[in-house]
């Protein structure tokens, strides 16, 4: 390889940053899949991952189902949803949603697929969701999605990570601030 390319190929090496970012629906005929497969290279390439945060205002009890698939089996990590537990039907009310959603979890923790799922019901705003790869060493991954769980990724719902570092420090703002008031 000449000098030039060499030092061409260094340039893009240093300014593109290579990520996962993808709209699964326009890559695959199966989206939730894609997704799936995705979450699980992350988990994979990252094995000191200790908790996953995801922050969406919209968790209903059969997400929980889609999340153990996206990140369930690894016994060794805590599953931590932060929402609103807003209502998206009149069929049920937010207490029981919250009640079915415990039961949901300390079954998925019985049986080894999280250590723990813990919840944060936050009264601050919130619109924008994300899932949080926190490791050992406090290093984060930032992934945004594009819509709620509920969504299994069939409307051109996009998955961006998060390389930006001011992003990832108004996000882990945001984060903060959704949790201070424990939950």
């Amino acid at each position: 390889m000449s000098k030039l390319r060499e030092a061409l190929k260094k340039r893009k090496d240093s300014h593109v940053i290579p990520s996962i970012s993808c709209i699964p629906s326009m890559l695959s005929d199966t989206p939730l899949e894609y997704a799936e497969s995705l979450f699980n290279k992350i988990l994979d390439k990252n094995k000191d991952t200790a908790k996953i945060s995801v922050i969406d205002p919209y968790v209903i009890p059969s997400d929980m189902y889609t999340l153990a698939s996206f990140f369930g089996g690894f016994s060794s990590i805590t599953l931590e949803i932060i929402s609103k537990f807003e209502t998206v039907s009149a069929e049920e009310n937010k207490e029981e949603r919250k009640e079915k959603l415990k039961t949901i979890s300390g079954h998925l923790s019985k049986n080894g697929l999280f250590k723990e799922v813990s919840y944060c019901h936050s009264t601050e705003k919130m619109h924008d969701r994300y899932y949080i790869f926190w490791k050992d060493n406090n290093d984060k991954i930032i992934i945004s999605i594009g819509g709620s769980v509920a969504q299994n990724f069939l409307t051109h719902t996009n998955i961006i990570e998060i390389k930006d570092k001011y992003l990832e420090l108004c996000i882990a703002k945001y984060y903060f601030l959704l949790t201070e008031k424990k939950c």
